[in-house]
């Protein structure tokens, strides 16, 4: 009787989101994929993105067939994404999240990596000079990147790495005293303006947007938003007050991702296909 009770409290004391049905509920965005957590399932041969041990990022697309229900998640999100209104533009986007440790950063890897396997151009800009991701995922060099394109020290084009096929990373570069300041300026409209006409789709990698104003201001100049939602990491007043924030400031939101999900604790509807393919 008291475990019993015990369990009963601290599931209680629990205010994270559980599951995407729950991030349904919540959000009225829609839901472009559903991430699983490989790592619940008990496989120990998993293949991550270099840095994942030590940033706990979700792992890699790849060929194998045990990597089936990560590469498809992908796969049905960048299709999701090609079937919203064909007159919306979609060449300029920006994924954020509520809080830290959802994976934003690895969902921008990703999509980047999903979109050019289908022989898209694309840009990946890492846009948080606070607590950047991007150059730890990729193993590339940070010493400049978006600080100092921005700042006018050097180009753009001198600035990107390719790390695959199709595929080029800008780093954020040497840490600002005030990234604001780079970010609401002129210079970062130009940046935009310049990138854009080269690449299928420029994907930028933000801060979470709470307590941070970069989110907001990139906000207004990006075609819309990515949301990154993780059970388990997001709590609802957290997520709530995301969601407050993007509604009264006006930003256009893309849809909701639900990424490193717990299939075992997913409806049906959600978990049969990964288990289909799971040995």
């Amino acid at each position: 009787l008291f475990g019993t009770a015990l369990a009963f409290l601290l599931d209680l004391k629990d205010n994270t989101i559980k599951n995407t049905q729950e991030v349904e509920n919540m959000f009225a965005y829609p839901l472009h994929g559903v991430v699983p957590d490989l790592s619940l399932g008990g496989n120990d041969q998993q293949f991550q993105l270099p840095g994942s041990e030590k940033a706990n990022l979700p792992e890699q697309i790849v060929s194998e067939v045990s990597m089936m229900p990560l590469k498809e998640a992908y796969q049905n999100i960048q299709v999701n994404l090609n079937l919203l209104d064909a007159n919306a533009k979609k060449k300029v986007i920006a994924i954020t999240s509520s809080v830290p440790q959802e994976g934003k950063s690895s969902v921008s890897a990703n999509l980047a990596v999903a979109r050019s396997q289908c022989g898209q151009r694309i840009l990946l800009i890492d846009a948080d000079m606070r607590r950047p991701t991007q150059h730890h995922i990729w193993e590339i060099s940070n010493q400049i990147g978006l600080s100092e394109v921005l700042s006018g020290k050097v180009s753009w084009s001198e600035t990107v790495q390719n790390v695959m096929p199709n595929l080029d990373v800008l780093t954020s570069g040497s840490m600002p005293i005030n990234p604001i300041a780079l970010i609401d300026s002129p210079s970062f409209l130009n940046f935009i303006a310049e990138v854009a006409p080269e690449y299928d789709q420029v994907i930028f990698d933000t801060p979470p947007i709470l307590g941070i104003a970069d989110t907001r201001i990139i906000g207004k100049v990006v075609d819309g938003f990515l949301f990154v939602v993780r059970p388990g990491v997001a709590d609802y007043n957290s997520a709530s007050a995301a969601k407050k924030m993007l509604d009264s400031t006006g930003l256009k939101v893309l849809g909701v991702i639900v990424n490193g999900a717990d299939m075992k604790q997913e409806p049906y509807h959600y978990s049969s296909h990964y288990y289909a393919h799971k040995k």
